[in-house]
């Protein structure tokens, strides 16, 4: 069963069945096939061509094709060290975000802090200034009770001085008409006592 390996990994593979002669047979594999396919996924690995001698090709039967070219175990080392890098480099970043997520957290906690204080002194200051107002309001409220009470007896004062004056004008009125008639009677007394003078002095001239 043929399986073929990750590229990005493993470097490029290599059909090895082109290799292989028209009737299927290994004995005309070219020597230097399996060299060949190292070095490529040296090249493609990142590595300088040249740089490790090249891998002699394992030995296979001759009845069976080669499914994968063989492994290079300096490059699979490289490899695994530049993803031992990138995981530590992984790691530091995450150190990194993780101990600016620690710093943030610890700044927005003490805002919170910050929010909380504030907010508990408005509220208090919002609570004594309510009782304040509701005082002053009660204090308010009871003065003009008070002011409405005495306008109120004020009120009963004057309609009472009004019935006073009212009372007072009709017995001056009464008064008035009995003076009014008394100036009449003694208007008609005086005349009267005028007409028995004249009456009198008549007779005596007799």
């Amino acid at each position: 069963m043929n399986r073929e390996l990750d590229p990005q990994i493993f470097g490029p593979g290599q059909n090895l069945s082109s290799s292989l002669s028209p009737t299927g047979s290994t004995g005309n594999v070219a020597p230097n096939a399996g060299s060949r396919v190292t070095a490529t996924s040296r090249e493609a690995a990142g590595f300088a061509p040249g740089a490790y001698a090249p891998t002699p090709q394992p030995s296979t039967q001759p009845s069976r094709p080669v499914p994968y070219p063989p492994l290079d175990l300096k490059v699979l080392e490289a490899q695994m060290s530049q993803m031992r890098q990138m995981t530590a480099q992984f790691d530091r970043r995450l150190e990194q975000l993780q101990a600016r997520f620690n710093e943030l957290s610890r700044d927005t906690q003490g805002r919170l802090d910050r929010y909380g204080h504030q907010l508990l002194r408005l509220e208090d200051g919002i609570s004594r200034l309510t009782e304040d107002t509701s005082q002053r309001f009660a204090q308010v409220v009871g003065k003009v009770n008070e002011r409405k009470l005495q306008d109120s007896k004020v009120q009963e004062m004057l309609d009472r001085h009004n019935i006073l004056v009212r009372n007072f004008e009709n017995r001056l009125a009464a008064l008035q008409k009995l003076t009014s008639d008394q100036e009449q009677a003694l208007l008609s007394a005086h005349a009267a006592l005028e007409d028995a003078r004249a009456e009198l002095a008549r007779l005596k001239r007799l």
